[in-house]
């Protein structure tokens, strides 16, 4: 079994990185091969709406790397996206891969006025995990990263299971690999309590990770 993940954030050992890793350990330990790339090493231009991809699935700006990334969701069984919170959304240049993987992973067929949109990969069961981080920690405030995310797997999931994961109140870079006393001479009586989410989130991730193998 061979899972494909894609770090969204800019910042690699980032929060959404280090959970991303653990997802991966959780799946590697379960026996899958695992890969991660970063948004941050891509080299691709962006979308220009041409449409042509919806005619023949090709893309003609390509060959670049979204034609790597192509290739590795197609060969997945399990993938695991991340991402943190920019202006309300994903990143800038992880949304910019997704505007350009549309028209090639996907079908669009016209009947009736009525647009399908099937799934161009080959068809097999992926389970999947999505991860959005927020600074904040108000509640909803990783609601749209983790939707947009899950609706880019489960076109193609058939009868697999998205799993996410909400890490909010992420202040600090690398948070969840901080030690309690850290947390505690920063914060005070709260940093008990913020460490131990963080761990949560660690195990939650791990355990996510697991199940993208044994289901």
């Amino acid at each position: 079994m061979y899972i494909f993940s894609i770090l969204g954030s800019p910042r690699k050992g980032s929060n959404t990185d280090l959970l991303i890793d653990e997802v991966l350990k959780g799946a590697a330990d379960a026996g899958a091969e695992v890969e991660k790339i970063y948004i941050s090493d891509l080299k691709f231009a962006p979308c220009t709406g041409c449409m042509k991809c919806r005619a023949d699935q090709v893309c003609r700006l390509a060959p670049d790397d979204v034609n790597m990334v192509i290739k590795k969701l197609d060969r997945a069984d399990g993938i695991v996206l991340g991402a943190p919170v920019y202006s309300g959304h994903v990143p800038g240049p992880f949304k910019s891969l997704f505007d350009r993987l549309i028209g090639q992973v996907v079908k669009f067929t016209y009947t009736g006025g009525t647009v399908n949109i099937t799934s161009a990969l080959t068809p097999k069961d992926r389970n999947g995990v999505v991860i959005g981080v927020c600074a904040a920690g108000l509640p909803g405030m990783t609601d749209a990263v983790l939707e947009f995310l899950k609706r880019n797997i489960a076109l193609h999931k058939n009868n697999g299971t998205i799993r996410e994961i909400s890490a909010d109140g992420m202040v600090s870079y690398a948070q969840v690999n901080i030690g309690a006393e850290k947390f505690e001479k920063t914060f005070g009586p709260q940093g008990q309590a913020i460490y131990e989410n963080g761990q949560s989130l660690l195990k939650l991730a791990y355990e996510a990770g697991k199940n993208l193998v044994t289901g």
